[in-house]
């Protein structure tokens, strides 16, 4: 952290956790496999999701065998959501009158659009930015609501079920320091 603040760990409670305190901003910490990640975006619902089931029947359209489903499904790239109006799906590998959004996948050099239906609510109380660093992706959010926390969740980029992620949050609403201080933070390697 660049910012000038006081750490202090939470004995005994089986993961790294405890309080960053800077000067008047309080911030709480987690570093294990169950941090908090912040508000989902409809990329992180999305990814989930296809992880999750959507792999299954990607893989059947496309002909690929069901023994070797588990070992492609992390070859799927989802590099963009869009929304679409119901019902319009153009191009898409399968047919939808009820999606309203569309995910492009990349796998094996070719592209694919995916309708969906999503309920996800935009997060409007939230602002979101993502990024990745040295084999981490970062999302920072920070909230415009009193009861909604700001923070900001760093988690490895591969094996990330296996490894812990580090998050930091904080009710504080002095927005621009809170900022300051949560984009600072990075994992020493």
């Amino acid at each position: 952290m660049d910012a000038d603040c006081k750490i202090q760990t939470t004995p005994g409670t089986g993961s790294d956790k405890g309080h960053i305190t800077c000067k008047d901003v309080t911030l709480e910490y987690d570093y294990s496999l169950s941090s908090f990640r912040g508000p989902m975006t409809e990329m992180e619902e999305f990814t989930d999701a296809f992880k999750g089931y959507h792999h299954t029947k990607f893989f059947e359209i496309i002909h690929i065998d069901s023994k070797l489903h588990g070992f492609f499904r992390d070859s799927v790239k989802i590099t963009d959501i869009k929304k679409i109006k119901q019902g319009a799906v153009n191009n898409s590998i399968i047919t939808c009158n009820t999606c309203n959004m569309e995910a492009l996948l990349h796998f094996r050099k070719k592209k694919y659009k995916w309708p969906y239906y999503s309920t996800l609510k935009e997060v409007s109380t939230y602002k979101i930015e993502m990024d990745t660093m040295d084999g981490y992706f970062r999302k920072l959010f920070l909230s415009g609501v009193d009861t909604l926390p700001s923070g900001v969740l760093i988690a490895p980029l591969s094996g990330k079920h296996t490894k812990p992620s580090f998050s930091v949050t904080t009710y504080s609403k002095n927005l621009p320091k809170v900022r300051k201080i949560l984009q600072s933070i990075s994992i020493k390697n």
